[in-house]
């Protein structure tokens, strides 16, 4: 399979070895565990995180954003519900940012305060 197309112009698809090695080419499953041993584990998936969510009543139902993850938001009619979107939207920001080969930020560190 040729990765170049009539004309010389690259192919917007390429083989996993040839996408490693070249920036116009782009890998759909992202980095293997020897480019990042940080995230991906000997099991061969990801280390599984806990990311700090706040949610906020609003006049319709809910909203959450998580701050360690910026522009990761979610809303639902129901708790539930946009605890099960936000869920979501972390694993596919998650996933974009491996793609895009971004730094994965670690969760940060937090407390609860009781208060009189």
């Amino acid at each position: 399979m040729d990765s170049e197309e009539p004309g010389g112009e690259p192919s917007a698809v390429c083989p996993s070895h040839k996408a490693r090695k070249s920036y116009r080419c782009r890998s759909r499953i992202g980095r293997d565990a020897s480019q990042d041993p940080e995230v991906y584990t000997e099991a061969g998936g990801y280390r599984m995180s806990k990311y700090l969510i706040i949610y906020e009543k609003s006049g319709t139902g809910y909203g959450a954003y998580a701050p360690d993850l910026p522009g990761c938001v979610a809303t639902g009619r129901t708790l539930d519900q946009t605890k099960r979107r936000m869920t979501k939207a972390i694993e596919m920001h998650l996933t974009a940012m491996r793609e895009d080969g971004d730094e994965i930020p670690k969760p940060s560190r937090f407390d609860l305060v009781e208060v009189a």
